[in-house]
């Protein structure tokens, strides 16, 4: 706590591209229940669905809501009314009246996608089964795994892993004391800044003692905390 600046430490090349700020979805219609999934989209619930399930900060810090989002990124408009139809109707009337007000150009032009659809990060989830996730901003860190086509919001910061070590580590006493030395605050809650919080913490491997068992071990705890 004296004499070290943690926030001024360099960002590491081995944990470039693995985070993100959640998607800004810009537009409350593509918020759905899972009733109104099940109504618009016949692969809800499927790999193939284009209704994936929503995690915002509050889902993470105090109560998953069941909520879901329609991400229908890489898609043009006519590629989304010809084969969605139901759900460009359903954006056409709640979304686009919304982004028409919208100052910037992308946005109104774009009204069908999300507002930062996170077109550099979404690569690195890919082969994953399931990502880590934490609240942007909370009193208390807590890590969690999701699924990793859940649409996680601007609320939260995702991690492109999937291990239990990773969870491990990032849930560890370590992590969350330099996570909130490098971090900022927001009135009297620690913000959880990508840049400054992750991108510059060093991992524990081989050289650093972690073992294979130790590795296991972490592993296995990790999967507990989050069961």
């Amino acid at each position: 706590t004296i004499g070290i600046d943690v926030a001024a430490s360099p960002s590491l090349m081995a944990n470039k591209g693995m985070s993100c700020v959640g998607y800004q979805l810009t537009g409350q219609g593509f918020v759905v229940d899972a009733a109104q999934a099940g109504a618009l989209d016949p692969q809800f619930r499927q790999a193939s669905a284009r209704i994936k399930p929503l995690m915002t900060g509050r889902d993470i810090t105090q109560e998953d809501r069941g909520l879901f989002a329609i991400d229908l990124f890489g898609l043009s408009s006519d590629d989304l009314r010809t084969r969605h139809p139901v759900i460009y109707q359903w954006l056409l009337d709640r979304v686009k009246p919304e982004r028409d007000q919208n100052a910037r150009t992308a946005l109104r032009e774009r009204w069908w996608i999300f507002g930062e659809a996170r077109s550099t990060f979404r690569p690195a989830l890919g082969g994953c089964e399931r990502a880590i996730a934490t609240s942007l901003t909370a009193k208390h860190r807590t890590f969690i795994f999701v699924p990793a086509n859940a649409v996680c919001d601007s609320t939260t910061v995702m991690f492109a892993l999937q291990e239990g070590i990773h969870l491990g580590v990032l849930s560890s006493e370590l992590h969350m004391k330099w996570a909130e030395a490098a971090g900022g605050t927001l009135e009297d809650r620690p913000r959880y800044i990508k840049t400054v919080c992750f991108e510059t913490f060093p991992f524990p491997d081989e050289d650093t003692g972690l073992t294979l068992q130790l590795r296991e071990r972490i592993a296995t705890l990790a999967e507990h905390i989050d069961a």
